[in-house]
């Protein structure tokens, strides 16, 4: 997929929860930073991915999302 040409984002959630949207997540963090929570909640892992369709800020990349 890296070289096919094709914009991606392959999003890299922590532990899944079924807690509300809050909007006050992580991204883009490196996967051995001790200050996230390694959980988010669905609804907000799905608010960062229909963020990502309007943004560049990712492309091609495989950002991290927690708390």
């Amino acid at each position: 997929m890296r070289s096919s040409g094709l914009d991606w984002v392959i999003v890299r959630p922590g532990n899944l929860t079924d807690g509300p949207l809050t909007e006050k997540y992580r991204h883009g963090f490196a996967a051995t930073d001790p200050h996230i929570q390694v959980k988010v909640s669905r609804a907000d892992v799905a608010h960062f991915m229909l963020q990502q369709i309007q943004s560049h800020a990712y492309l091609r990349q495989t950002p991290g999302v927690s708390y």
